[in-house]
């Protein structure tokens, strides 16, 4: 730059440098201006991008928060289920032992009026028992013997129970025989003797046998025997229906009976 053209000797350089220097600054600042530009346009970019990572962090917190929440709500929803389930299932056990407990307590209800019911029953029976009416062989005396041969002999009947006996009916056999009768042969003839028998009161039965004298000695001799058998039947105050029977054979000699192996029962 030094040289300078003699054509030229008026040219001064000093402006010309001025404008290339000029020029030069104008470039330099544009770049500068450019550098600046492109430098904040770079922190702009790393602005944005610095608020879109916060962005993203506090939406992945906002997220993990959520997510959390939602497994912890989950979490106390399959708690509350297993306790409701825990819960329903005591609840029916519950049921199902209160369930047994009535059928037990209805059960023991059952036995205990049922014990009532037989405990009552027992009682009125045993009332029934203790105030009925007992009808029974009292005594048995002859009643005409006329040369032996005619036999009559009275059966007495005594009530020993507590209330009257009612509608007495009675079935007998009288007979000679070689030993008891072994079977009783009962006839639906049983005619009323008697409607009432009070307390203590007695009734009678009497029979009429026609004999021989060969009978007679041998009756004395024990080789035939007088046999009285029948049956009585009465009903009580409580409207309860019994019999009683009566088997024996009869010794004219010592005016005494025996009673016979069967046939002396009662209900």
């Amino acid at each position: 730059m030094g040289y300078i053209h003699k054509k030229y000797s008026n040219y001064r350089p000093h402006y010309s440098n001025r404008n290339i220097f000029r020029i030069i600054n104008s470039i330099g600042n544009r770049k500068d201006r450019e550098q600046d530009k492109q430098n904040t346009k770079d922190k702009t970019t790393r602005r944005i991008e610095n608020i879109l990572r916060i962005i993203v962090v506090v939406l992945q917190g906002i997220l993990i928060w959520v997510t959390w929440q939602l497994v912890k709500s989950a979490n106390k929803q399959a708690d509350a289920a297993h306790i409701a389930s825990v819960a329903t299932e005591q609840s029916a056990k519950a049921t199902e032992q209160s369930a047994a407990a009535t059928q037990r307590s209805v059960t023991a209800i059952e036995k205990s009026v049922e014990i009532s019911k037989q405990s009552a029953d027992i009682q009125k029976k045993s009332m029934q028992i203790a105030n009925r009416a007992y009808l029974s062989k009292y005594t048995v005396k002859p009643k005409k013997i006329s040369d032996f041969t005619n036999i009559k002999i009275e059966v007495f009947i005594i009530n020993t129970g507590q209330t009257p006996a009612y509608d007495v009916q009675s079935w007998s056999r009288f007979g000679i025989r070689k030993t008891c009768i072994d079977t009783l042969i009962r006839t639906s003839d049983r005619p009323i003797i008697a409607t009432v028998v009070g307390k203590n009161e007695t009734i009678s039965i009497d029979r009429e046998l026609s004999t021989n004298k060969i009978q007679i000695e041998k009756i004395k001799n024990r080789e035939l025997f007088i046999n009285f058998t029948g049956t009585i039947i009465y009903k009580d105050v409580f409207k309860q229906q019994h019999f009683f029977e009566y088997n024996f054979i009869y010794n004219i000699s010592d005016e005494q009976y025996t009673h016979c192996p069967k046939h002396n029962d009662a209900n």
